[in-house]
């Protein structure tokens, strides 16, 4: 029999639902990605909080981090620029340095991951963050010192360009965070250890491609095992792959639990085969004993018959 799936699996979407309500009723997770590039207000991020919580209690936000914070200044493409403070230059900005402006947007950050009321901030570096010593330094200095966390707020990474996934997976165990991947874009490659995962599905063929059902299929097995996983979709038609995941992970549970009844009903049959051939045993040692009684019986008529006749 498969191992069972994650025990809890919560999929969602990579950007702004149409219908918020209708989608806080059915899934019960959302990447933020309007925080990349222009992060909303602390009051709309409570709103939005708040919202989610009216129409599902359990509902969490994924914030995704600044990317004024995570990017140097070359790396940007559009969006709010950090400012600078006299004294502060651009190449404080981006890839964990310790400066000020960097210290002064990470705050900002939390402060948006508190206002959302989110349990996970999601790190995109670039390709330009590359695994170079010193940048694994600043990113083990960030998470282990600076970044000081507040209890129940945790770190994903998802970084882009050419880090190798078992570094990353090694990166990941020591830090404590979540190492962000698409299994499906190399099948072979390594999946997250730990009890933890998050995918981020970004087309079969790249970005904005859509999922067939096999690759669905193929997601359903790679996640099993996991006691947590995070599944959110950045595809053409994010919302319908991941209401396509979702009804085929129902059918995929209750497929096991009919597995289950199976096995339980064999197990019944066995037990009562096993009572019914005891029975049998029984019966037959019964009729030998009585055999062997009459024989015993026949035995002593004889012997008494023997003793008249002399």
């Amino acid at each position: 029999m498969p191992e069972p799936i994650a025990a809890q699996v919560r999929i969602g979407i990579a950007e702004e639902p149409r219908h918020r309500n209708h989608y806080y009723e059915q899934f019960p997770v959302l990447e933020l990605r309007a925080a990349l590039s222009t992060p909303p207000t602390i009051k709309t991020l409570k709103k939005w909080a708040a919202e989610a919580k009216s129409v599902n209690p359990q509902f969490e936000h994924v914030l995704l981090c600044w990317q004024g914070f995570t990017h140097e200044e070359r790396d940007l493409r559009g969006g709010v620029r950090a400012t600078l403070e006299v004294g502060e230059s651009v190449n404080d900005l981006g890839h964990f340095k310790e400066s000020r402006a960097n210290l002064r947007n990470w705050q900002s950050v939390l402060a948006a991951a508190s206002a959302v009321e989110a349990k996970l901030i999601l790190l995109e570096t670039p390709a330009s963050f590359a695994p170079s010593s010193s940048n694994k330094a600043r990113l083990r200095s960030f998470v282990k010192g600076w970044s000081k966390l507040p209890e129940g707020l945790r770190l994903a990474w998802h970084p882009a360009g050419f880090w190798e996934r078992e570094e990353c997976i090694e990166i990941c165990n020591e830090l404590g965070c979540l190492l962000v991947v698409d299994p499906l874009v190399d099948p072979d490659e390594p999946m997250p250890t730990g009890a933890n995962c998050y995918c981020q599905m970004l087309g079969r063929h790249g970005l904005f491609d859509r999922y067939g059902d096999d690759d669905l299929m193929r997601l359903c097995e790679l996640i099993q095992g996991y006691e947590d996983c995070i599944v959110t979709f950045r595809t053409r038609q994010s919302l319908r792959d991941a209401q396509r995941l979702l009804a085929m992970l129902a059918d995929y549970q209750a497929d096991e639990g009919e597995d289950d009844d199976e096995d339980e009903d064999d197990d019944e049959d066995f037990e009562l085969d096993d009572l019914l051939d005891d029975d049998d045993e029984d019966d037959a040692d019964d009729e030998d004993d009585e055999d062997e009684e009459d024989e015993e019986d026949e035995e002593d008529e004889e012997d008494e018959d023997d003793e008249e006749d002399l």
